[in-house]
């Protein structure tokens, strides 16, 4: 049932439904309000009886087939059929055919104005208020008392999260979005392409393995209760895939360690709700969080029986003076993680005004560029080096996208779509083009979540003869008991012709990885080199603290010739080859080191060749800049000043030209400072957007040094284009 075409649909949404006249079925569309990465949602006018409703459409469809018209039906019918005062109810559905041949399906419910507990999260977030505990719990019994009644009627949810929780004027709460998951989980073609149901943050493990049972959902509801006492989800990474495997193999933080006035038996509650097998969860939904309740001497908020209706959620205004460990405030920290959740189905309103940036002189200050055609963060985004084109991956939509910033700066926009999609690509978590442009591999994840090495052409049209089918890369511990996961840290390509990238196993914590593929030699699987050191190249932790990740552990010279490797607390440097049918390194330089309890945790090489930089940070926390010029003795380290309110690093970027040494890092508060290479001198540079506070996710410098990329983690999943 999934649309491939990512052109057509934005012909459709662009030719058919931007106009306010258009009618879907009796009813007609004012204006859309959500959209998500399972349709959108539409304000519409119902004018047979003269009221305001919401419409779900989901993705449009290459054709029509009576198969899926049948199955679509089904599934309506099933939800329309949950009566419950916590589940928003289906009014009606149907479909609407084009003179094209595509077809939307959709379906028709209540219109709720107040929005979802994700935008009050997000409201108490701007303002510095915390909410009640009882003001939480009675969001989780409503929730939970959804949940449980939907399980009796055969339906998992699937998508248990803040967005999927409508709240009503008067403080109930409406769960939402039951059988879309189910839907989109039935479409052939989604199975096919490997899409997973459901939101990373948020996922149980047997979920993420393709078996979602009902105590998948409760699972989602206890992530939702650890963020709201921890300040934090118990689980997220930089990428999809390192935050589903985390769910799948690392034991979640104690909440303690968060929320130091959290009870113990509160925090066993958590825990166990949390538990990676579902039989070691609570036996219902209701039932963990009355285990909840009990734990923080809130029992008399139970119903008397179950099924019983939950009050609304009390007001409590004097909540500021009922501070104690037992009757305790849950800070406004807990809503910057909440509100900032991707993927799923229900992406309520826009958040993030346009950004004005066509018509007019462009301030140095202000981007030159607003790219939003993502309805979900970018796994990957790179530049092609031959050309202003910048690259994006996105592994949860399956697509690469295409931008081509030498077009924009003729078309004076305010905001820019992509230049070409390949839609119903793999399910990419990091890629890389060659030297010359020529070659694009990637790194993608089966449904199993096991990474493979592809590579396609220039123009994405077709794959690489011999990597058609992928290349799986190789696990050490694959036997077992106990499932060994693949972290990818970093892939490069050498002189055009060799790939390399390095990875991590979840099963090992001393070693990492180093594989190499000729692509004149497809034929040709080298053994990877296993390298032995204190500590893996990515520390799991580092994740708590949002240094850069991923593929900033391995940087490529300027001439493709030499590679470095960011290791713990050194920088390995050398170069790689394929000799008797294995990995070789040679050891080029002796290896660059920072103080004792220090963890590098990115690295990039400078335009010249001659210089490193990375991102580092002690056992605190506190952050540190460094460099290490390659001219120079191996333990020489140099710093760079520090702004005193910068926030948590997330990303780095490199000038990529010869003539200037600057570098660029971003935070986790949506600042990119710049430095002009100068040891010791604070940034010359900070880029702000003012209505943009979110994470800078990635950065990229285009190769003629003129622009950078940033991507930011905010509700419009937006890249900025900055005239550098």
């Amino acid at each position: 049932m999934l649309m491939r075409s990512e052109q057509e649909m934005q012909m459709v949404q662009q030719n058919s439904l931007a106009h306010t006249d258009m009618q879907l079925g009796r009813y007609h569309l004012l204006k859309r309000v959500g959209r998500g990465g399972m349709g959108e949602v539409w304000l519409a006018e119902d004018p047979q009886l003269h009221r305001q409703v919401a419409i779900k459409m989901l993705p449009p469809q290459n054709q029509y087939k009576e198969e899926d018209a049948a199955l679509f039906a089904r599934e309506a019918q099933v939800v329309a059929s949950l009566n419950h005062p916590h589940i928003l109810p289906v009014h009606d559905y149907g479909e609407q055919r084009f003179p094209s041949g595509l077809v939307i399906y959709y379906l028709v419910m209540p219109y709720i104005s107040a929005g979802s507990l994700a935008d009050l999260i997000e409201r108490r977030s701007a303002s510095g208020d915390g909410f009640h505990h009882r003001e939480v719990l009675a969001f989780l019994l409503q929730a939970a008392e959804a949940i449980d009644y939907a399980h009796t009627k055969g339906m998992i949810h699937r998508d248990i999260k803040p967005a999927n929780m409508l709240l009503r004027s008067e403080g109930s709460l409406l769960l939402a979005d039951f059988g879309i998951a189910l839907m989109f989980a039935r479409d052939e073609e989604a199975q096919e392409a490997g899409l997973m149901v459901g939101t990373p943050l948020y996922i149980a493990p047997e979920q993420a393995q393709g078996k979602p049972t009902t105590a998948s959902d409760s699972y989602s509801l206890a992530v939702i209760a650890y963020q709201f006492v921890a300040g934090r989800p118990p689980f997220q990474a930089e990428t999809t895939y390192a935050t589903i495997v985390q769910h799948l193999v690392q034991p979640p933080p104690p909440p303690r360690q968060w929320n130091p006035d959290l009870p113990e038996e509160c925090e066993a509650v958590l825990l166990r709700g949390l538990a990676k097998k579902p039989e070691e969860r609570y036996a219902s939904a209701r039932e963990f969080v009355a285990a909840l309740a009990r734990s923080l001497d809130a029992e008399d908020m139970l119903p008397v029986t179950p099924g019983s209706s939950v009050a609304p959620t009390p007001a409590l205004e004097s909540a500021g003076n009922l501070l104690s460990r037992r009757n305790m405030l849950i800070g406004a920290a807990s809503v910057l993680v909440l509100g900032g959740a991707a993927g799923g189905i229900w992406a309520m309103s826009r958040k993030t005004p346009p950004l004005q940036t066509a018509n007019r002189p462009l301030s140095p200050k202000e981007p030159a560029m607003v790219l939003r055609d993502l309805r979900t963060p970018p796994d990957a985004l790179f530049w092609r080096p031959d050309k202003n084109v910048l690259t994006t991956a996105c592994g949860s939509e399956s697509t690469i996208k295409l931008w081509n910033i030498d077009e924009f700066r003729l078309q004076n926009q305010d905001e820019y779509k992509s230049s070409y999609t390949l839609s119903k690509a793999p399910i990419t978590t990091t890629a890389a083009w060659s030297q010359d442009g020529k070659h694009l591999a990637l790194i993608a994840t089966t449904s199993d979540l096991s990474p493979y090495l592809t590579i396609y052409s220039a123009d994405l049209s077709s794959q690489l003869s011999g990597f058609e089918k992928g290349i799986k890369l190789p696990s050490q511990h694959s036997k077992g008991s106990h499932p060994s996961f693949l972290f990818v840290k970093g892939i490069g390509w050498l002189a055009s012709r060799y790939v390399i990238v390095t990875w991590e196993e979840s099963s090992s914590d001393d070693s990492f990885y180093l594989g190499m593929w000729d692509i004149t030699q497809p034929q040709l699987r080298a053994q990877p080199l296993v390298i032995k050191a204190s500590a893996a190249i990515y520390d799991m932790a580092t994740i708590e603290i949002g240094v850069p990740s991923n593929e900033q552990s391995l940087a490529i010279s300027s001439d493709a010739t030499h590679v470095a490797l960011a290791c713990n607390d050194r920088i390995l440097l050398g170069q790689a080859e394929i000799a008797g049918g294995q990995v070789v390194w040679k050891q080029q330089q002796p290896d660059r080191l920072i103080e004792q309890l220090n963890t590098i945790h990115g690295v990039v090489w400078s335009g010249d060749g001659k210089r490193l930089v990375g991102v580092a940070s002690n056992l605190t926390g506190s952050h540190y800049v460094l460099s290490w010029d390659l001219t120079r003795r191996s333990d020489d380290v140099l710093r760079f000043g520090i702004p005193k309110d910068a926030k948590v690093f997330s990303c780095l970027a490199a000038y990529p030209k010869a003539d200037k040494g600057m570098f660029a890092v971003g935070t986790t508060d949506g600042k990119i400072y710049l430095w002009n290479g100068q040891p010791g001198a604070l940034p010359v540079r900070t880029l702000i957007s003012p209505s943009i506070q979110k994470r800078v996710q990635m950065l990229a410098w285009s190769p003629d040094g003129q622009w950078l990329g940033a991507s930011y983690a905010d509700s419009d999943v937006t890249i900025l284009i900055w005239k550098i």
